[in-house]
């Protein structure tokens, strides 16, 4: 196992024995899941990104809230927070192609163009179980070759 590997396996056990995560039951977080999904669903981002932002609380390495929290804030036009979201995912699964293309498409909305390509095209260099993230990688790569930079020359 790579340090990276047994460094994230400690934050997972570390925050499992934390008070915080005998707080509430699986399944009184569930509910509440259900709350900030049919709020983002419903188009309430900023609704369902504080639900998704309390349940982070008390589960912050679990993968769907962390998902769901990156995606309320990345419709809700908070790039920089859905950044944030979205890098922490990557630190906890650097072989996830949903959380990096997030991350690099998050970056892209915030004009780094650079770092942007750099996570798309990891992403889009996985497959897995998110090949359709894959996918939306590549195409989002794809895009950015074609978009010409500012001072570039004019085609033609």
């Amino acid at each position: 196992m790579s340090a990276s590997a047994n460094a994230v396996a400690a934050l997972r056990a570390g925050v499992a024995a934390s008070a915080a995560a005998s707080r509430y039951s699986d399944g009184e977080l569930e509910l509440i899941y259900g709350l900030a999904y049919r709020s983002y669903q419903q188009g309430d981002f900023a609704q369902a990104a504080r639900y998704f932002s309390y349940l982070t609380l008390y589960r912050p390495t679990d993968e769907r809230f962390l998902k769901g929290l990156g995606g309320s804030q990345f419709m809700g036009r908070l790039f920089s927070q859905a950044l944030g979201s979205y890098a922490f995912l990557v630190l906890l699964d650097p072989q996830d192609a949903e959380a990096l293309c997030m991350h690099g498409y998050s970056l892209l909305m915030l004009g780094e163009r650079q770092q942007a390509r750099a996570a798309l095209a990891r992403a889009a260099g996985l497959g897995g179980g998110l090949a359709p993230f894959a996918r939306k990688a590549a195409a989002l790569l794809l895009l950015t070759e074609r978009q010409a930079e500012p001072g570039d020359a004019p085609p033609g």
